[in-house]
């Protein structure tokens, strides 16, 4: 009788542990929220002649199912511009984010040679709430 009482109580044990295991990985698998993806998370932008300004537009899509909201875009030099299109971007949907770089802003040549500059963009996303792109150049007179 031992035995099959806990036989027993081992089953519950485990049809407990499972449906509640079950039931967290539901709820997981509804409540994505905002999730921010950039396609590419890098760019190089090769020879860049001194006083040229090139720039470059990164594909920011939100991959969940709530409203992705851009909170802020700022970077890491003065010499590097980030602007996105738009501030609230659908689940499923896309906006540009636009990234010029001028190495001649400082008006002296603090930005020759080879160079990497990063942008930061701030989200609601929960899990990346700060993701960053990178682009590269080699600045030359």
């Amino acid at each position: 009788m031992n035995k099959q009482v806990l036989s027993i109580i081992l089953v519950i044990v485990v049809v407990t542990l499972g449906a509640t295991l079950y039931g967290f990985l539901q709820v997981e698998e509804e409540l994505v929220g905002p999730q921010i993806t950039i396609d590419p998370t890098s760019y190089d932008l090769g020879r860049v002649k001194f006083g040229d300004v090139p720039e470059y537009t990164f594909t920011v899509k939100n991959s969940g199912d709530q409203p992705l909201q851009i909170n802020g875009v700022t970077t890491s030099c003065a010499c590097t511009k980030g602007e996105i299109d738009q501030e609230e971007i659908l689940p499923g949907q896309e906006a540009g984010l636009l990234v010029s770089f001028d190495p001649a802003v400082h008006g002296d040549d603090t930005d020759m040679g080879k160079l990497t500059r990063t942008v930061y963009i701030a989200t609601n996303d929960p899990i990346n709430k700060e993701v960053e792109v990178k682009i590269y150049a080699d600045v030359y007179k």
